[in-house]
Formats: structure tokens, sequence, C-alpha cells
């Protein structure tokens, strides 16, 4: 959001943090490509998902961990 010129405030409010200076603390992150991707596919309209497709690296136990970030609140 940062990067796309959304004012700081705005982000505050979006992220949900009392003090602006929890929110300047994540102001420098940037997304891996991979992260991108995730988070598009996540909120993409129920008739645009790619279904479940794996890549290959994510379709492969051993090359990386599953990580379960529970359900939702």
């Amino acid at each position: 959001m940062a990067a796309s010129g959304q004012p700081i405030r705005s982000i505050q409010e979006f992220l949900g943090h009392a003090d602006v200076k929890t929110t300047q603390i994540y102001m420098h992150y940037a997304p891996s490509e991979r992260e991108v991707a995730m988070v598009n596919e996540a909120f993409a309209p129920a008739g645009n998902k790619a279904g479940n497709k794996l890549s290959e690296t994510e379709s492969n136990p051993q090359t990386e961990i599953p990580v379960d970030i529970g359900a939702p609140d």
C-alpha cells in the first residue's frame, strides 16, 4: 500500500494499528512475487480463481514445510 502512495494514516487504519509507530515498522516491507501471487489468488473473485493447481514446489512436501495459519476470526 505504501508503494502505491497510500497515506500512512490510511495504512494504519487498514492494519488496525493504534499507534502510527507500529505501522512505520512495516513500511519498508515489500512482498516477494510469490507472496503477491498468493494474496491475489486468495482475494480473486470466485469466477477468476485458477483452481487448486499447485506449483512444483508447493506439491512436493520435501521442498517446503507447510504452515497452518489457522482459520480467520
